[in-house]
């Protein structure tokens, strides 16, 4: 009778690690499931990919990459960005800017302007607050200029 009491807690804790592992499984399939954007899932010559089906232009050329399994897969090259710009702040001095407009340009700044303008660049609150229509705010709260704006800078 000891036997039967003794298999009972191991029984149940074998139980208990194979429904962990079954809801670990699960929860890993759901993942997969639902993280892929469309496509169909292939299977060649052992491996598994993902065919993505491309909304855009299907006449651009592809790119040819090799995984790590040393199968070459192909890329749309509309996906690939060769044309990185690194953002370069532009370097104004005071009495760069003159006149009560402004036209932004890529690499402005509201300090910068500011500087540029009236030689302090914490001047930029007075060029924000006379553009409160067209000087937008980003979720961190800093201000948000983009190139082609035209601005108001008050005297």
């Amino acid at each position: 009778m000891e036997t039967a009491q003794a298999d009972k807690p191991t029984k149940s804790a074998f139980a208990a690690i194979v429904a962990g592992v079954l809801v670990i499984i699960a929860g890993f399939i759901m993942y997969n499931y639902f993280s892929k954007s469309g496509g169909e899932i292939t299977q060649e010559s052992g491996q598994t990919t993902l065919q993505q089906e491309s909304t855009q232009n299907q006449a651009q050329p592809e790119a040819k990459q090799e995984n790590v399994a040393g199968a070459e897969t192909t890329t749309p090259a509309s996906t690939i960005d060769n044309t990185a710009e690194v953002w370069a702040a532009n370097d104004y001095k005071a009495g760069d800017i003159t006149g009560n407009t402004y036209t932004v340009v890529r690499g402005d700044t509201l300090w910068e302007i500011a500087q540029a303008r009236y030689g302090d660049p914490y001047m930029w609150t007075k060029i924000r607050d006379a553009n409160t229509d067209k000087v937008g705010q980003l979720s961190n709260g800093n201000p948000l200029i983009t190139p082609g704006q035209v601005l108001i800078l008050p005297d």
